[in-house]
């Protein structure tokens, strides 16, 4: 039953299934493993395969890469070990080989973290063989527990802590309470993992549905404070995670089609898209959002403070900037600053960007309910700029260049001919300019009066 449970997840995708035919006929000893053969006895989708084989993993990988048009990715020179990405009608499908870490496929997976992880199939032309399982791991699964395979495994790699923490967050297992305790004894040496290994692990985290749960595990086990010494407090820890737990909610009501806020309704099927577009592969834009929720009880007030933790872990520039500025648009917002006017919009987006559009989401889950109420207006009519009327109060287009600018008011180049552009532009979100002569009009006009003012100050 259970080779023919996973013969059929693997036949599920074509290409997954065409790659493992092409191995097999290469005659080298060939295991699923992992996460894959886990998820394959679950029945849950899953596009990625995990490989053993007993040979060179890197060369095999570059066979695949070149035969079935993919892209070759070496991720452990040292331990033999590359990745394989197909992109497939706008899904990417990933096929790990993983040279074997001991003489045979027991002891590799004797080695392995959790027993869920540590079963492994044969792969055989024709057809998948019998299950591999040497430290009960199809036994927890049906129990629906995570156990460490062996006792050394959390201070032999401390990232496990925060896996451990992912896969009860994506799975729905609880650890064992002897897990539970080699946890909490090793969640310190998470401080000497790198930031990058600790940073794809939080992408993961901030992936799931529900990451609050996840993080809330983590603080359980004294691992949120050492990723994030931040929220060391456990006042601050608590506020963080349920502001995370309340955005979660209002993702939640947009995808299902509904949300706490039926004035924001006609934009949900935008903002969705939004949160989907990627910064990286795999790295949605609702990630930062979380990640920005999950931070912004201490960073309200100090933008800068969450740009410095997510630089810390090794977040891509790009990334680090946009986290910064959902922040200053939650700042902007609670300080009062952004009236709902065209020229509220426009300098707040001017400010913000496309940030603002999580800024406003955030701003909205931070208040109570009277407080939301009091300020749907001012979200809505962001929202409204944003998507419906963003030629007209986000960018309009310039009616004048900076060289036309110098000619009309007699400027030479610097940063004065930028500050009369900028007061273009918001006099056309203001409506009181519409036209190139308008604008010509406009700045003559507005140059006389300076020219005046300066005249009765001298």
């Amino acid at each position: 039953m259970f080779k023919e449970r996973i013969e059929r997840w693997l036949r599920q995708e074509p290409l997954r299934w065409a790659v493992i035919e092409y191995l097999c006929t290469l005659s080298c000893p060939l295991y699923l493993v992992g996460g894959a053969v886990r998820d394959a006895l679950l029945g849950r989708p899953g596009c990625d395969v995990d490989l053993a084989v007993k040979g060179r993993a890197i060369a095999l990988a570059r066979q695949i890469a070149d035969r079935f048009h993919g892209a070759y990715v070496p991720l452990d020179l040292e331990r033999d070990t590359a990745r394989v990405v197909f992109v497939l009608e706008g899904r990417r499908q990933y096929v790990d080989l993983a040279k074997l870490r001991a003489e045979s496929i027991e002891e590799d997976l004797q080695a392995r973290d959790f027993t869920v992880n540590a079963m492994a199939v044969p792969l055989l032309e024709g057809g998948v063989g019998e299950l591999i399982d040497p430290t009960g791991g199809q036994r927890d699964l049906s129990r629906r527990l995570l156990r460490v395979v062996y006792p050394q495994a959390f201070a032999e790699d401390p990232l496990r802590v925060l896996r451990a923490v992912r896969l009860q967050g994506s799975l729905g297992f609880v650890l064992t309470d002897d897990t539970m305790e080699l946890a909490r004894r090793w969640a310190w040496a998470l401080s000497k993992v790198s930031a990058e290994r600790i940073r794809d692990e939080l992408v993961q985290i901030l992936s799931l549905r529900e990451a609050s749960e996840a993080f809330q595990c983590a603080f359980e086990l004294g691992a949120l404070r050492v990723v994030f010494p931040e929220l060391a407090s456990s006042e601050l820890a608590a506020d963080a995670i349920a502001t995370l737990r309340e955005l979660e909610k209002v993702l939640a009501g947009f995808e299902e089609g509904g949300g706490p806020f039926p004035q924001l309704r006609p934009y949900r099927g935008a903002l969705l898209m939004h949160w989907n577009d990627e910064f990286s592969p795999g790295q949605k834009g609702r990630l930062l959002l979380k990640l920005a929720a999950l931070l912004v009880p201490v960073f309200w007030n100090e933008p800068r403070g969450a740009a410095r933790v997510a630089r810390r872990l090794r977040f891509s520039s790009q990334q680090v900037c946009y986290l910064e500025r959902i922040l200053q648009g939650v700042r902007l917002l609670l300080e009062g600053s952004v009236l709902r006017e065209p020229l509220g919009a426009y300098r707040y987006f001017r400010q913000v960007g496309k940030a603002g559009l999580d800024g406003a989401i955030l701003f909205l889950v931070l208040q109570d309910q009277a407080r939301q109420k009091a300020h749907l207006d001012v979200v809505q009519f962001l929202l409204e700029a944003w998507f419906r009327r963003y030629d007209r109060l986000v960018a309009p287009p310039r009616l004048l260049s900076g060289r036309e600018v110098m000619e009309v008011l007699g400027l030479k180049p610097g940063p004065d001919v930028g500050k009369w552009l900028e007061r273009l532009q918001e006099a056309q979100v203001k409506g009181q300019v519409r036209s190139r002569e308008e604008a010509i009009v406009f700045l003559r006009r507005c140059k006389g009066g300076y020219v005046r003012k300066r005249d009765k100050r001298a």
